[in-house]
């Protein structure tokens, strides 16, 4: 079990193969109830090392040889020379599945083949070329992830400010219809008022003029 190659594996695989493998057999990194695509970035490394524990190992070379054998594409791969499996390698991912098909094969033929394919990636500087096109890809992977959490994020505070804007608008509506009623109202209190006002106007004309002309009526009386 070529546990170096293993860890080149684990360190070049997707997180969610990680998150699977970590599921599937039942792995816990210390501090953390579970292996998540959250908390991943902060403990690839303690669960890659976790992974390497050779009981472990051996449960994930188990687990991945059942997948291998259920597509025969990948299964085939086992029956292929180091230069046939050379030919076939056009990005790093291909190296990966390569050496998955190999490692976690029974027959320890296939282990040692695998080992001369990867020397001979490695000796040739092919190897590091694909790497770092893979460490770009995930580069830009990774950036493209963070422009998108960016734009949820932006996405989500120009929707609060919409929400907010929207409510004061509907408030102010509110208000608007609220001063109108008041305004009605006070209008209608000002006309009762000066409707009142010309009442008591009348009916204080009214009684000068009867007291004058109960003046008068006395006048007459006394001579």
């Amino acid at each position: 079990m070529n546990r170096d190659l293993w860890k080149w594996i684990f360190e070049a695989a997707p997180d969610e193969q990680l998150i699977s493998i970590a599921k599937a057999i039942n792995v816990s990194v210390p501090g953390f109830r579970e292996v998540t695509a959250k908390n991943l970035p902060r403990i690839r490394s303690v669960l890659i090392s976790m992974l390497l524990d050779p009981k472990r190992l051996l449960k994930v070379a188990k687990l991945t040889n059942e997948r291998i054998r259920r597509h025969p594409e990948l299964e085939q791969w086992r029956g292929q020379d180091v230069t046939g499996l050379l030919s076939l390698v056009h990005s790093l991912d291909d190296v990966r599945h390569i050496l998955e098909s190999l490692l976690s094969s029974e027959d320890e033929d296939h282990g040692k083949r695998a080992e001369a394919f990867y020397e001979e990636l490695q000796g040739t500087g092919r190897l590091q070329s694909l790497e770092e096109a893979w460490k770009k890809e995930r580069e830009s992977e990774r950036q493209e992830a963070q422009s998108e959490v960016e734009r949820r994020q932006l996405r989500s505070e120009l929707e609060d400010l919409r929400n907010k804007y929207e409510a004061q608008v509907k408030a102010v509506e509110k208000l608007k219809v609220k001063l109108h009623e008041t305004q009605t109202k006070l209008d209608a209190a000002l006309k009762l008022v000066e409707k009142q006002s010309r009442e008591r106007e009348r009916e204080k004309k009214n009684f000068h003029e009867r007291i004058r002309e109960l003046e008068r009526t006395l006048v007459g009386f006394e001579l």
